[in-house]
């Protein structure tokens, strides 16, 4: 159960070291600060544009990371992270400072720089990922008040979209929905 409550780190934290040749411990740790980040500026997005969603989060299904309230971006979030974290580290591991700045030079400043790239994709991805929400929630609240012909609407499209894999999709319509 650990392992799966936190997969989204373990899939961060193992892409990051898996893809880097060298320097693999930092590429990790530039990945799991990637992953930080994300949070964080979804975080601050969140109060920014809709701080309702704050208030019910189950409701919106956010979850708590890094001690602020997210969205829960599970093994998609650690994979977009990892990858974010491999390719910072990846440009940034043999870079030199001068002198003075030497000790932060080479594998040390991956992870500020991938905190860096995490904070400016989490700003951009919380900033999509509200409305998505916001939206699925009002498809469910209006297929709710459908009455008799939501059943109709909920087997069609559900058949609809088996030919592609993609027939688990309308469930989330009715999941992001309030039922009061």
């Amino acid at each position: 159960m650990i392992a799966i409550s936190n997969i989204d780190f373990l899939v961060d934290i193992g892409l990051a070291a898996g893809l880097a040749k060298l320097e693999k411990v930092s590429a990790a740790l530039s990945g799991l600060m990637a992953y930080a980040a994300i949070h964080l500026a979804t975080n601050l997005i969140l109060k920014i544009v809709n701080p309702a969603m704050l208030e019910e989060p189950n409701l919106y299904g956010l979850k708590i990371r890094f001690g602020v309230m997210s969205f829960q971006y599970s093994a998609f979030g650690g994979m977009i992270a990892g990858i974010i974290g491999y390719l910072v580290h990846k440009h940034t591991y043999k870079l030199k400072f001068p002198e003075v700045l030497s000790f932060f030079g080479g594998s040390k400043f991956s992870p500020v720089a991938s905190t860096l790239a995490g904070w400016v994709f989490g700003l951009g991805l919380g900033f999509i990922l509200t409305y998505i929400n916001t939206g699925l929630k009002e498809i469910g609240n209006v297929w709710s008040k459908l009455n008799a012909f939501a059943p109709f609407l909920y087997g069609t499209t559900n058949r609809a979209l088996n030919p592609f894999g993609l027939h688990h999709v309308v469930n989330y319509f009715l999941l992001y929905r309030s039922w009061n």
